[in-house]
Parts: C-alpha cells; structure tokens; sequence
C-alpha cells in the first residue's frame, strides 16, 4: 500500500571502497557542503587515531539509498 519501508542501520563494520561507491552516488542527486564529500569523509576517517572508530548510518527504502552518515561513540 505504501511502498517499501524505510529501513535504518547502524554498522560498525563496513568496507570503504562500498561505502566510497555509495556516497559518491548520493553526492550526485544532494546539494551538500565540502564537508559532507567524500573527499572530505575520507579524509576525515583516515585521519581519526586508531582507537575511534565510527559507525555507518544507512538509510534504504527498498533498494535504493536515502541517506549515509558517520557517528562516533562519545
């Protein structure tokens, strides 16, 4: 009746040349500052010390993705 749900993930696990794929295909349809790039999500991941790890925020609704995002655990 009303389409595919909306489906929320939080990952601690994820491989960045998908994640770097999947943003990438987001940049192209959003309007958002440098620092929501790739460019500068990657930097900033490969610059955070060992000990912070971030998690993944995904997004779907059936196949499609809606949205990605970083946290880190204060």
């Amino acid at each position: 009746m009303f389409g595919n749900p909306v489906k929320v993930e939080i990952a601690a696990e994820y491989n960045l040349v998908t994640l770097e794929r999947e943003w990438r295909a987001l940049e192209r349809y959003g309007n958002a500052s440098v620092f929501q790039s790739w460019a500068w999500i990657n930097c900033w991941l490969a610059s955070l010390p060992a000990e912070i790890h971030p998690l993944l925020v995904r997004v779907t609704r059936g196949r499609e993705i809606m949205a990605l995002g970083m946290v880190c655990r204060a």
